[in-house]
């Protein structure tokens, strides 16, 4: 399972353009397929609301 510090990692480095249009869902829409099995959903929710500010 990925930590904290790579899923936040994988997210900056993957999904720059949709954190740039603060859209929640279109970002989780695109990430979770490639992080399922990989990370926990509730640790990738909690990181990306965290990025949305």
């Amino acid at each position: 399972m990925m930590n904290d510090d790579e899923i936040r990692d994988f997210i900056m480095a993957n999904c720059a353009e949709l954190l740039a249009t603060k859209n929640k869902g279109q970002i989780m829409k695109a990430i979770m397929p490639a992080l399922k099995g990989k990370a926990d959903g509730k640790a990738i929710n909690g990181i990306v609301a965290e990025l949305c500010r």
